[in-house]
């Protein structure tokens, strides 16, 4: 090896003396030196790059320990939400349970004390049909006429007592228990949840929408939303104590084209719902409200749309101040300024405080006017 270099280095050297062609040459100390520099440069910048490597590594395990850490946090947040849910639902069902056992026992009982009635009925009735039997086929004429008076009072009162103990038999909410499963339930453990156990059946004979509403039925105004509250009862004309009945609503028009109008109806769980829709057209209209397919009490209702009364007048402040002070000019507001003048001044009797609209005298801005066109062809007002 020592001596390739030493035939090298003589190479080089007749090179630099015979043979040189005038490119750059150093002396192998001085070519040493400047690869060293470089070697040295290089190195310190891979130093540089093995230790920001190396606090990579080091912030890599620190993110995987805390992906691992929230991982276990989410884990157990999970689980315990999940547990918490489950214990949540395990006392509901218990509950439930509970409540419907109670039903149960209760509806035994009752269907028990009326079994003891019917039988009871059972053997008066039987003892009475006996007792007439041989009254008719063995007494005497004496004796059918001695009995015939209270024999004939007896079967009056059991085929009173009887036809009303039958009657009234299964009157009862014996086998009316249900479980609503979308009905909201109370809030257990901080969790909300569904199920409710009822005995009570809707009724939609005995439903209702109030009068207030069936009146603003007859008077909707095109544009202006229209509210309903309907109310469902059962058999027995008391007010249901849930929610989640299937409530049907359609609106047609009178010649029974269906209006594709949205309806909007609100729940409130406890037997009564919010209805509302904004017709869109002037026109007369059919409302019919069903129950699990039956209509309500009432239904269909009938539905009068009117066209929105638009203002003709001034949204002033008085009078006397849009007149430019003419005392001929009448206010809907009826007020009325001393000396003379017809219209409303401010300050003085009948003016509203404020400003206001000279056609019909409403305080409103954006409002319907208040004027209507009576029969007779005369304006009045509703103040």
């Amino acid at each position: 090896m020592k001596r390739v270099i030493q035939e090298k280095i003589s190479s080089y050297r007749d090179c630099c003396v015979e043979f040189h062609t005038g490119h750059n040459y150093e002396s192998f100390s001085r070519a040493a030196q400047i690869y060293s520099g470089r070697i040295k440069e290089s190195l310190e910048r891979i130093r540089l790059i093995n230790k920001d490597t190396s606090a990579a590594i080091g912030r890599l395990n620190i993110l995987s320990q805390q992906i691992e850490s929230k991982y276990s946090q989410v884990q157990r947040e999970i689980n315990t939400f999940i547990d918490c849910y489950i214990d949540a639902l395990e006392e509901h069902r218990k509950g439930l349970l509970k409540q419907a056992t109670k039903i149960r026992k209760g509806q035994i009982e009752s269907l028990r004390i009326r079994q003891e009635e019917v039988e009871k009925n059972f053997k008066n009735l039987n003892h009475t049909l006996r007792f007439g039997d041989e009254l008719l086929n063995e007494g005497s004429d004496f004796e059918v006429l001695s009995f015939a008076f209270f024999i004939l009072q007896r079967l009056e009162w059991c085929i009173k007592v009887g036809t009303s103990a039958l009657s009234s038999a299964f009157t009862n909410c014996i086998g009316t228990m249900q479980f609503l499963p979308d009905e909201h339930a109370r809030t257990v453990k901080n969790r909300t949840l569904y199920g409710v156990v009822t005995t009570q059946v809707v009724s939609p004979s005995h439903c209702f929408i109030m009068a207030k509403d069936l009146e603003a039925l007859k008077n909707c105004r095109k544009n202006q939303r229209c509210d309903l509250t309907l109310v469902t009862k059962d058999s027995y004309d008391q007010r249901l104590t849930h929610g989640a009945e299937g409530i049907e609503i359609d609106l047609r028009r009178q010649n029974g084209s269906c209006k594709h109008i949205p309806i909007c109806v609100v729940d409130q769980q406890n037997g009564v719902y919010l209805i509302s829709f904004t017709p869109d057209t002037s026109e007369k209209m059919c409302l019919s409200v069903s129950i699990r397919g039956v209509p309500i009490k009432g239904s269909p209702f009938p539905v009068r749309v009117r066209a929105e009364s638009v203002h003709e007048g001034t949204f002033h402040c008085c009078t006397f101040c849009s007149s430019g002070g003419n005392k001929n000019v009448v206010c809907g507001c009826g007020g009325r300024m001393p000396g003379g003048y017809q219209g409303c001044g401010h300050g003085y009797i009948g003016h509203p405080g404020g400003h206001h609209w000279s056609c019909c005298g409403n305080t409103l801005h954006k409002s319907e006017c208040l004027r209507s066109l009576r029969s007779d062809g005369f304006y009045h007002l509703k103040l």
